[in-house]
C-alpha cells in the first residue's frame, strides 16, 4: 500500500474525521466489525508513516504553530509541543513523542522559560509525572509564577508531593527560604501545612482533618527534607 503523503499545512480536524470514515469502513467489514475508533486512528497514523496516533496527532500540532510566512520555524514548533505537554499532563496521558521533537529544535532559554512555567502548574494540579524532564531542561524551582503566586518548589510543599519528588526539587537548586507572592516561604508554608486554610482543600482528601495526626505527620516529613537541604541564596536567584 502507498505510504499517504501529510500536506504542508497538516490538519488535525481533518485527520480525526478521516479516522472515524476508516472506522465505518473497519466496522463495514465482519472480520473488524468490532474496531474501535483507537484501532481507525492507529491505522490513519501507519498510513502517513507513524508509529501511533499519539505521534502523529503531536506532530501535526507542531508543525501547524510552526508555520509562519510558508516556512516550518523549529523554534516555533518546540514552543508549541511544550504548551501541549501541559495541556497533556493536565489532562494525564502520556506525551512522551514530544519530547524529542523539544530537544531537537527548542532553543535552551526558551525551553527553560516554557519548562518554568509548565512545572509550576503541573505541580499547582498535583501532577509530578514529568517533573524530572523539565528540571533537567531549565526549570526554575524558585521563579515565582504570576499565575499563581508561587514558585514550583511553593506548589510542592502546598500539594504534599512525595518525598523523592520534594528531592528533585532541592537536588536542582530549589531554595525554602524564598518568598511567594504572599510573603511566605516554603519551610513556612510547610509548618502551616497541617492547618487547612479557607481556601486550600485538602488536596488529596486522605491526609485528614486540620490538625489530625496525619497532617501533623506530613508536615513534619516535609520539614525534616527541607530542613535538610543548607538555606542560602539560590543558584537561579528568585524572590526572597
Amino acid at each position: 500500500m502507498t505510504q499517504a503523503t501529510l500536506p504542508a499545512r497538516p490538519n488535525l480536524d481533518f485527520l480525526k474525521k478521516l479516522a472515524k470514515r476508516r472506522l465505518r469502513s473497519m466496522r463495514a467489514s465482519p472480520a473488524s466489525a468490532k474496531a474501535k475508533l483507537a484501532d481507525a486512528q492507529l491505522a490513519v497514523a501507519r498510513d502517513h508513516g507513524f508509529a501511533s496516533w499519539r505521534k502523529l496527532r503531536a506532530h501535526v500540532i507542531a508543525a501547524t504553530a510552526a508555520v509562519k510566512d510558508e516556512a516550518f520555524d523549529p523554534q516555533l514548533a518546540a514552543q508549541a509541543a511544550v504548551r501541549e505537554m501541559e495541556r497533556a499532563w493536565a489532562e494525564s496521558f502520556a506525551v512522551a513523542e514530544s519530547l524529542a521533537l523539544i530537544e531537537t529544535y527548542a532553543d535552551p532559554k526558551k525551553l527553560a522559560n516554557e519548562a518554568t512555567k509548565n512545572l509550576a502548574v503541573m505541580l499547582h494540579w498535583g501532577h509530578t509525572r514529568g517533573a524530572r524532564w523539565l528540571l533537567e531542561h531549565g526549570a526554575d524551582p524558585n521563579r515565582i509564577v504570576p499565575q499563581y503566586g508561587n514558585s514550583a518548589l511553593h506548589e510542592a510543599v502546598l500539594r504534599r508531593v512525595s518525598d523523592p519528588t520534594l528531592k528533585l526539587l532541592l537536588r536542582h537548586g530549589g531554595d525554602p527560604t524564598i518568598r511567594n507572592k504572599q510573603g511566605f516561604t516554603a519551610l513556612q508554608l510547610a509548618r502551616m501545612s497541617d492547618q487547612r486554610g479557607p481556601n486550600r482543600p485538602c488536596p488529596t482528601g486522605r491526609d485528614g482533618a486540620p490538625g489530625s495526626p496525619e497532617k501533623v505527620k506530613a508536615a513534619a516529613r516535609i520539614l525534616a527534607i527541607l530542613q535538610s537541604k543548607p538555606s542560602g541564596k539560590s543558584k537561579k536567584g528568585g524572590r526572597r
